[in-house]
């Protein structure tokens, strides 16, 4: 994995809290809609082919993260 390369981000959606982490074993993105724990349940996930093809599953990421997760899951991609 490159280094310093960000696999998690939190963020504001309405009157609460969403977040994304990159499972690197999995090769998976992991989505939490209106978290409140970490109960380690996402509430939906996607493959690296699906993000890059059809981007963010959930609505409410915003274009900065969106930005730095498209770049994350290219490097994730490019080098295995």
């Amino acid at each position: 994995m490159p280094s310093q390369l960000r696999t998690a981000w939190i963020w504001a959606y309405h009157d609460g809290t969403s977040g994304m982490t990159i499972d690197i074993e999995k090769q998976r993105l992991e989505w939490f809609v209106e978290i409140g724990c970490a109960c380690g349940d996402s509430s939906l996930d996607q493959s690296y082919a699906e993000f890059l093809q059809r981007g963010a599953p959930v609505g409410g990421v915003p274009d900065d993260i969106l930005s730095e997760i498209e770049y994350a899951v290219r490097q994730l991609k490019a080098t295995g």
